[in-house]
């Protein structure tokens, strides 16, 4: 799912990667994170609309 949501958005990141390698360390089914945490459009800087500005 992330992975399709990546290459649809043109993005050049390895976000699916990390989400597997992230699940894979976490032992708890339950604690392990969805696709959707990482589905986020950032900015060139990586946040996402916040005011970096000191």
């Amino acid at each position: 799912m992330l992975a399709g949501w990546v290459a649809t958005k043109g993005l050049q990141d390895d976000r699916a990667s990390l989400l597997t390698r992230l699940n894979a360390a976490i032992a708890d089914h339950d604690a392990k994170v969805g696709p959707s945490f990482l589905m986020r459009d950032l900015d060139a800087d990586g946040t996402e609309g916040a005011d970096t500005a000191g």
